[in-house]
């Protein structure tokens, strides 16, 4: 005749309650809910070392819902719903999370636009400041040659500076 187990999901012929309070589902825990310990029962059969397999089929044992005291109810209960919360901002972080990552994308593109736009304007500032010489050059030949002409009977270069464009008062 065999012999009946209602309290060790891993030990054979288990028939105590699949959901429930149980001890040692995990090994970084003692009191743990389950909704279905026969998934835990098939996942340590197929996954784990054999040789935790007899320490864990000893250790794992269903617990009777009258042997869970308030005070064990009421921490599960908090434990509960810290975990929530724990899951609630992990979902934020996650979500600040690819934010900040969208944001970091954007201003690393953005700095790759700033640098060739800053070397594009440097080019152009270039270009500007060359043509501008020339310019200014060409304003100076104007210049001297339209008062030469306009008035050839005065000594221009005794009165008139044309690079600082100001008369000479000496």
């Amino acid at each position: 005749m065999k012999k009946v187990n209602k309290t060790h999901p891993l030990l054979p012929n288990y028939t105590g309650p699949v959901s429930g309070f149980f001890i040692f589902v995990h090994h970084e825990g003692i009191l743990e809910w389950s909704n279905n310990i026969l998934e835990r029962v098939d996942y340590v059969r197929s996954d784990k070392p054999k040789a935790e397999q007899a320490a864990r089929a000893k250790a794992l044992q269903a617990v009777p819902l009258d042997a869970v005291s308030d005070a064990t109810n009421t921490a599960w209960q908090a434990y509960d719903t810290a975990r929530q919360a724990y899951d609630t901002a992990r979902q934020a972080y996650d979500t600040a999370w690819q934010a900040y990552d969208t944001a970091w994308q954007a201003y690393d593109t953005a700095g790759q636009a700033c640098y060739t736009s800053r070397q594009a304007y440097d080019t152009a500032w270039q270009a500007y400041y060359t043509a501008r010489q020339a310019y200014d050059t060409a304003w100076q030949a104007y210049d001297t040659a339209w008062l030469k002409k306009t008035f050839p009977k005065t000594d221009w270069a005794k009165l008139w500076d044309a690079k600082t464009k100001t008369l000479i008062f000496k």
